[in-house]
């Protein structure tokens, strides 16, 4: 009896660990499946792009009818940018990162450009990219041209304030840059269109008329010694305001008043007719940053204003002349700094890095992750290195001639 007691203990001993290990490879098959499932969730960032694409497609639809799929050769060939063959010493072998760069700026500058069309030709705003290798186009243009591609309402504006001017017997003279008028050997005025905004400077000074309803800006630090009194014609009321500080600098020169001649703005003429006046020049940006095309003895002093950098460099133009650093960004602690404080730490051709910051002024020494903002003006060629750059930062460097090169993330 004690045996067959023994016999049953041990049978149900038996079924015990057996349910027991059931249970356990049950659960460990489980955990295999579940494992297997994340990581092919997580498997999938090479679909990503076209999820991107797909997003993108509708917004291109607003602006252009509906057409059968393309590739992204197609694509390229179908963008309104102008397209130069390479010889196989010009070219070299890209890379595939350097041909879905120059993909996308063709996708993304086609809708844009289908918009800016008169008499069948592409009129660019302001700047235009070209897929020569990774080499970005812009157009410098002249007072002139601009002057001719203005709005109706700016050259309302410029044809009275010139009128206003000359009845004081001022002479005008254009050159490259601006409208200078004098009487005599003593200038009076500068006129300028900076992007799409008449500008006036006045052979006065700033500070006598500051905290008063003209609102007038020190342009001293923009170069203009002999006529810092900067005003900027946005409406009608401004451009009244301004014939009251016309005659104010001619009464300082004791110049008085007789008829007011007729003036009239240019006409409106294309880009490429333009160029061929010569009254607009191409530039060339290569990816090193370096420039073609002009020569260094007609090269001027630039100066990058914030709130005008959007009128000069398109965001594709910007975004395709950043660089890589080649280092790694961490973002233990981040800080933040201003193009035009960074222009006032270094000077002309140097290299801005985080730890030379931290080396220059306070506050820095602690920071690991460093982005750069766009505020106040530079005149200066700098390479800047920093993990991030808003993109008026970016065209702000890029235009005064130095280069962007940014972290990898």
């Amino acid at each position: 009896m004690i045996i067959g007691l023994s016999v049953a203990s041990a049978v149900i001993v038996v079924l015990i660990v057996g349910i027991v290990l059931t249970a356990v490879v049950h659960r460990d098959e489980s955990h295999r499946k579940h494992r297997r499932g994340k990581s092919a969730k997580t498997s999938k960032p090479e679909t990503l792009p076209v999820q991107k694409s797909e997003k993108i497609a509708p917004r291109e639809a607003q602006s252009a009818p509906q057409s059968a799929p393309q590739t992204a050769s197609q694509n390229i060939q179908s963008a309104p940018v102008n397209v130069e063959p390479l010889n196989a010493a010009q070219s070299g072998e890209k890379t595939v990162a350097q041909a879905t760069i120059v993909t996308e700026i063709a996708q993304k500058s086609q809708p844009k450009a289908a918009n800016m069309q008169q008499d069948g030709e592409i009129i660019p705003a302001g700047a235009r990219l070209r897929t020569l290798g990774l080499v970005a186009i812009r157009y410098d243009k002249s007072y002139y041209a601009r002057l001719c591609q203005a709005d109706a309402e700016t050259k309302k504006y410029y044809e009275e304030l010139k009128a206003e001017m000359l009845s004081y017997g001022a002479k005008s003279r254009i050159s490259w840059k601006h409208e200078t008028f004098k009487f005599g050997r003593k200038l009076l005025m500068k006129m300028k269109m900076r992007g799409k905004t008449l500008c006036l400077y006045f052979a006065l000074s700033a500070a006598d008329y500051a905290d008063t309803k003209y609102k007038v800006e020190d342009a001293t630090l923009l170069g203009y010694d002999d006529t810092p009194c900067l005003y900027r014609i946005f409406n009608a009321r401004r451009c009244k305001f301004a014939k009251e500080l016309i005659a104010q600098v001619a009464i300082d020169s004791g110049l008085s008043k007789g008829d007011i001649p007729k003036c009239s703005a240019p006409a409106y003429e294309s880009t490429p007719a333009l160029l061929k006046k010569d009254l607009v020049r191409e530039i060339r940006y290569k990816k090193n940053g370096e420039e073609d095309e002009v020569a260094a003895a007609d090269a001027e002093k630039v100066v990058a204003v914030a709130s005008e950098v959007d009128d000069i460099m398109e965001d594709e133009e910007a975004k395709a002349l950043i660089e890589s650093s080649g280092r790694r960004a961490d973002k233990t602690r981040t800080a933040i700094i201003n193009v035009d404080t960074i222009g006032k730490l270094f000077k002309d051709g140097e290299v801005v890095t985080l730890q030379e910051i931290a080396k220059r002024t306070k506050g820095y020494d602690r920071a690991t992750y460093l982005k750069v903002l766009a505020r106040g003006t530079l005149d200066k060629s700098l390479t800047v290195e920093a993990d991030d750059f808003s993109i008026e930062a970016v065209k702000m460097i890029l235009l005064t001639g130095g280069k962007v090169l940014k972290t990898v993330k």
